[in-house]
């Protein structure tokens, strides 16, 4: 039996499709999953590190304003439905999971095409453009948070939390995970991540802001494989930077820090909550109708996090918040267990299973 996953762009795309891939595998022996994405799309590097069977197809970022572009955009997106037609046609698929991106709009309506069940996944507390298009063809749309239900069609939508990786789920000692990154048992562990693929503006307070940190609070910054040549000289004894760190690593990092601060895209919220891990969020500005500040409030309002504007971000404030911290045991404690109250832990399985239904029908 063959199960078709799309989704791609972000990490915040590709990573929940590849714990529910992980969970077929667990849930049903027999499933064989085909991942479809963008032809060298970041998608067909991480799913070939996960051992899937990975197929690319044209696709490219659609314009919402009309220009010659736009033209482009409809001409990539039709070759790509074709190209995905025909290996569906190929395939057979039972059933195709969708999470986001604009590859998953040229697969998701190929399988339309085709009467394949479609089930989407939306990550966001405000969903994306190509899943609110595709779920009028859905069979069931995931959904991370109880707020996004009425973004769907009535009856379509169930919550389900956000799949993480087996990674995450998985206990690591915090001493060989600090061991690993050469950071010392005693100090107070401040990860920077900003998202997948980094954030500058993240970058550059954290540098202006290390100089106002003791030496015993440990900056673990994961800086995006775009910035690497700017931090790739050491900047300070207790400063280590990070181009990309690969599944095995994100997990030990989470597991070697005390406080995060990060974007606030789904993906790396679920993680934050499975593991535990109080954050300062500062959310991306441009981000599709301001997902990531409606994200954030889901985390903050339940004592998880401290949401700070980007706009209101300076290397003062932050120093500020993690020394305040750093010096509050009890207030860490109390955001890391909102935090975990927050997780799903077996979105994975539920959405798996989500999926497995559909190919019963």
């Amino acid at each position: 039996m063959t199960i078709a996953i799309t989704g791609g762009g972000t990490g915040g795309h590709i990573y929940p499709a590849i714990a529910v891939a992980e969970a077929l595998h667990r849930v049903c022996s027999e499933a064989a999953v085909l991942y479809i994405g963008a032809k060298n799309g970041m998608e067909e590097r991480i799913a070939r590190e996960h051992g899937l069977n990975f197929v690319g197809i044209p696709a490219r970022k659609i314009r919402r304003l009309l220009s010659p572009d736009t033209i482009i955009t409809a001409a990539v997106l039709g070759m790509g439905m074709l190209r995905a037609r025909g290996l569906l046609c190929q395939t057979r698929p039972a059933v195709l999971l969708a999470t986001g991106g604009y590859v998953a709009a040229a697969a998701a309506l190929a399988a339309v095409t085709l009467r394949i069940p479609v089930v989407l996944h939306e990550q966001n507390a405000v969903a994306g453009r190509t899943n609110r298009l595709l779920s009028r063809w859905a069979a069931r749309v995931c959904v991370t948070f109880q707020r996004s239900v009425g973004d769907f069609p009535a009856g379509k939508a169930l919550v389900t939390g956000l799949p993480v990786r087996e990674d995450f789920v998985k206990d690591v000692e915090r001493c060989s995970a600090r061991e690993y990154f050469g950071i010392p048992a005693s100090a107070f562990v401040l990860l920077v991540i900003g998202g997948s693929q980094g954030a500058a503006a993240l970058n550059t307070v954290v540098q202006d802001a290390l100089p106002l940190l003791p030496p015993t609070v440990f900056v673990l910054h994961q800086t995006g494989r775009r910035f690497a040549s700017e931090y790739a000289e050491p900047k300070a004894p207790n400063y280590r930077a990070e181009p990309f760190l690969n599944r095995h690593q994100i997990a030990m990092a989470y597991c070697a820090a005390d406080l995060a601060l990060s974007r606030s895209g789904a993906s790396t919220l679920a993680e934050l909550a499975v593991t535990g891990l109080p954050a300062i969020l500062v959310p991306y500005p441009f981000a599709y109708a301001d997902h990531q500040t409606a994200n954030a409030r889901e985390f903050a309002d339940r004592g998880a996090s401290i949401l700070i504007p980007q706009s209101e971000l300076t290397a003062n404030l932050l120093a500020d918040r993690v020394m305040t911290l750093a010096q509050s045991r009890d207030s860490l404690d109390r955001m890391s267990q909102a935090a975990r109250s927050l997780a799903r832990r077996d979105a994975a399985e539920v959405v798996a299973k989500v999926v497995l239904e559909q190919c019963a029908q």
